[in-house]
């Protein structure tokens, strides 16, 4: 019985402990695995680790800023909490994640838009409509027409 005293008392200091819980799982979608590193990277200041995910257009803009200016360039909106796909689509070499987040506690819809390069997909633009869910958002509901500014793009569109 002291035993059973002891092992509950060592269970109860177990289970108050103060170290943090691990990192919930991120919902996961093929082009959502692309943006998360993407902007883990951008909230670390790690330019050379975002720059691995932008298209060569883009790079190529990002090469003739400062290391400050170009991370600030990418760095759209900060902090983002509470990411998650919403919608995918995909038209040929043109893809468009529209993410669901939270900025300043304020429910909003992300628009990431992304090419193919070399086989890979690569983000061309981002932008954030704050204070509108994904369902009541146009970029939701509209057609892919996304038609970034030629330096963004490392090959015109086909």
């Amino acid at each position: 019985m002291k035993y059973a005293g002891i092992l509950l008392f060592a269970a109860v200091l177990a289970g108050c402990s103060t170290a943090p819980a691990p990192p919930k799982p991120r919902p996961w979608s093929p082009l959502a695995a692309i943006y998360y590193p993407y902007s883990d990277a951008i909230e670390r200041g790690d330019l050379a680790a975002a720059e691995q995910y932008v298209s060569a257009g883009k790079k190529k803009h990002l090469d003739t800023l400062s290391p400050a200016e170009a991370l600030a360039a990418i760095n759209v909106v900060s902090p983002k909490s509470d990411l998650a796909p919403y919608k995918e689509m995909v038209h040929g070499s043109d893809a468009t994640l529209i993410l669901r987040g939270k900025i300043a506690e304020n429910v909003s819809t992300g628009r990431v838009d992304f090419v193919r390069e070399d086989g890979a997909w690569k983000i061309v633009n981002e932008m954030w409509n704050i204070g509108t869910d994904p369902s009541d958002s146009p970029w939701s509901k509209e057609p892919l027409v996304t038609t970034p500014a030629p330096a963004s793009r490392s090959t015109p569109r086909r």
